[in-house]
């Protein structure tokens, strides 16, 4: 629990809002990108889409993730669990 207490900062806490990590903790990731087998998007409903356009502006928003033009996709989908959206990613 020391250690937990000691690092809180770099956890999210009740208003969503994410902690940061030292710059010095950035990681370049080198992948061979014709190893790689992308997928395109899933056919999903228009109430899906929705979830899913509102669920990446608010990782947009708050700094969790960032536009791309990687040459790497994967699908996400939406699976609803105890009621709730669950966003989830296909690699």
């Amino acid at each position: 629990m020391a250690m937990l207490r000691k690092h809180r900062d770099i956890f999210t806490g009740p208003e969503k809002k994410l902690g940061k990590l030292d710059s010095r903790f950035d990681m370049k990731i080198e992948a061979d990108t014709k190893a790689i087998r992308s997928k395109g998007p899933y056919p999903t409903s228009p109430a899906k889409r929705k979830i899913i356009k509102q669920f990446v502006q608010d990782a947009l928003d708050r700094n969790i993730i960032q536009p791309s033009n990687s040459e790497i996709s994967s699908p996400v989908i939406v699976v609803m669990q105890k009621g709730k959206p669950r966003f989830c990613i296909d690699l």
